[in-house]
């Protein structure tokens, strides 16, 4: 005989009145502060000495350093053109990618991945050759993509 059996997820917290706001103080709690003094009995004020969660410390932290270095990043001058390969620019695929690379690996990866090798089209930009036309395709930029996927001599 088969039974059939039904689970179902019921969000406990979800529109419940107060738990926003219970969810919210503990979180604060957890983080070393305090409620209101006064509604607060005197053995979990926080000049009572109650220990603050290590684990709590930690997270937070980590999420302090990330933001501040998330907000320092996208002030930077370079951040512009690098945004257009890694949005998020720290703890990324690419950042893992490159972590287990050699050092020479990662440095060609990462010059494919911001055009800067020695094709037409870079060497144009850096004056070292009159046009960025592929050689092999005229009136066609040579460029990563096109070396990659287009053109005729290379693929």
């Amino acid at each position: 005989v088969a039974e059939r059996i039904e689970l179902k997820w019921i969000p406990g917290h979800m529109d419940a009145r107060g738990n926003e706001a219970a969810d919210e103080a503990a979180k604060e709690a957890a983080m070393g502060e305090s409620s209101r003094k006064k509604t607060l009995p005197q053995q979990l004020r926080a000049s009572a000495g109650i220990p603050v969660s290590v684990s709590a410390l930690r997270q937070k932290l980590t999420k302090d350093t990330n933001t501040a270095w998330t907000n320092e990043w996208s002030e930077s001058p370079r951040y512009p053109k690098f945004r257009k390969f890694d949005k998020k620019g720290r703890g990324t695929k690419y950042e893992k990618l490159v972590g287990k690379l050699r050092r020479n690996q990662t440095s060609i990866l990462t010059q494919l991945r911001t055009n800067h090798v020695p094709l037409n089209f870079y060497l144009h930009r850096i004056k070292r050759v009159e046009s960025a036309d592929c050689p092999h395709c005229p009136g066609i930029i040579e460029d990563i993509d096109h070396v990659l996927l287009n053109c005729g001599n290379y693929i």
